[in-house]
């Protein structure tokens, strides 16, 4: 598996990249996420749970 890093990019960064699409996880508290995220953010508790997310949405395995 390879290693997964996490950093903090600004929105406006990641438009300005180009991409035609990507994801922003939130790992912060439950209760900080609920309480104010950007619109269609994911939550996630910690790096597993990210990576169980992304290997369910491109199909494989663990």
């Amino acid at each position: 598996m390879k290693n997964i890093i996490l950093k903090a990019l600004s929105l406006s960064l990641l438009q300005k990249m180009g991409l035609a699409s990507f994801h922003l996880f939130d790992i912060r508290s439950t209760q900080a996420f609920l309480s104010a995220h950007l619109q269609g953010s994911l939550h996630a508790q910690n790096e597993k749970e990210i990576i169980e997310f992304l290997a369910h949405l491109g199909g494989g395995g663990q």
